[in-house]
């Protein structure tokens, strides 16, 4: 007789259950209701109390909601702001890069300046080399060899300067 009663209470908390797990997807109005429930048994309110602890819920969930919306759209204001203060720095970055060549090549000869813009060439070439190379064997993120101080670590995962602009041969 026992086993049964288990076997019934079990089948049962399995039945009552497996609604309000289905329920948690549609929403916090079920929570809310049991949460009314509960206030009402253990602090004993009375149907007006409830009506303004409902009333005082909604206000205030309307109250993050519009919270959460102006959050979203500040966010967004300041990463719209911050990609075009990187494009603007950039843009004056590339315009001093093109002085400094355009005044570098009045002060070489015409074999000089093409000679200087082959060995850069060179350069960048070398160094996308070496990076891609330890970028291939750089350890797994969270494997023990990226733990301790940091001198195990790849010298790309020390700190790195962003990539030059890919040098234009000129001819």
């Amino acid at each position: 007789m026992k086993t049964i009663i288990i076997i019934c209470s079990v089948f049962l908390g399995t039945l009552l259950a497996t609604p309000s797990i289905a329920q948690r997807g549609q929403g916090s109005a079920m929570n809310q209701e049991y949460m009314e429930w509960k206030m009402r048994k253990d602090l004993g309110l009375n149907d007006e109390q409830i009506a303004k602890v409902t009333e005082m819920r909604e206000k205030h969930q309307a109250q993050a909601q519009s919270d959460r919306t102006a959050l979203r759209a500040d966010t967004q204001k300041r990463r719209d702001a911050m990609r075009e203060e990187m494009k603007e720095r950039r843009e004056a970055m590339q315009a001093k890069a093109d002085k400094r060549q355009a005044e570098l090549k009045t002060i070489l000869t015409p074999e000089q300046y093409e000679k200087w813009q082959d060995i850069r060439f060179e350069n960048y070439e070398n160094r996308r080399q070496d990076r891609n190379l330890r970028q291939d064997n750089r350890p797994m993120r969270g494997s023990m060899q990226m733990r301790g101080n940091g001198s195990n670590r790849p010298a790309n995962m020390r700190g790195h300067r962003n990539a030059p602009q890919v040098p234009q041969r000129r001819g």
